[in-house]
């Protein structure tokens, strides 16, 4: 729906990373799509803190000078498991939402992508109704009852009470 020009492939691990020479890809970009998130400690959240939310980072580029990027960008990070970042704080949970799919078909529908095609035009449709009752709203909803107990797990995982705050 998009298009290729509009999407990179940014993992959070990637994003995360100050020495990650790819975070300047996400200049002019609509979504940023990981296919899977790492098990492991993420190690640290601060530019994907920033870039969500809407602040200037400098970003580095491999043999190019340095970007100032401001991006409206959106992260889907599909996963089987729960992100986890390093001194986590609320502040994740405030900029992350979860959709928890957990319904598995009980057959393999082979011609599922040829009766998507047929249907695009009403598919379209359909999203630009919910973009335009998302927009109507203060804030993002969070989801269905199984993604509500999702982001409670990922609230308790990512603040554990054996970490050290300075108030």
């Amino acid at each position: 729906m998009i298009g290729p020009d509009l999407v990179r492939h940014l993992s959070l691990e990637q994003i995360c990373n100050p020495q990650s020479k790819l975070v300047a890809q996400l200049q002019h970009m609509a979504l940023n799509v990981s296919t899977e998130l790492n098990a492991i400690e993420t190690v640290g959240g601060e530019t994907f803190k920033q870039l969500v939310s809407g602040e200037r980072i400098q970003a580095d580029r491999k043999y190019l000078n340095d970007v100032c990027l401001c991006t409206g960008c959106k992260h889907w990070f599909n996963t089987n498991c729960l992100p986890r970042f390093r001194h986590g704080t609320d502040a994740e949970l405030r900029r992350l939402r979860f959709l928890k799919f957990d319904h598995k078909p009980s057959a393999v529908d082979v011609t599922l992508k040829q009766t998507l095609c047929t249907e695009r035009n009403g598919i379209l449709l359909f999203m630009v109704d919910g973009l335009r009752e998302l927009m109507s709203r203060n804030e993002v909803p969070t989801g269905g009852q199984n993604s509500i107990h999702t982001r409670e797990r990922f609230a308790i995982q990512n603040d554990p009470p054996w970490s050290v705050r300075q108030k």
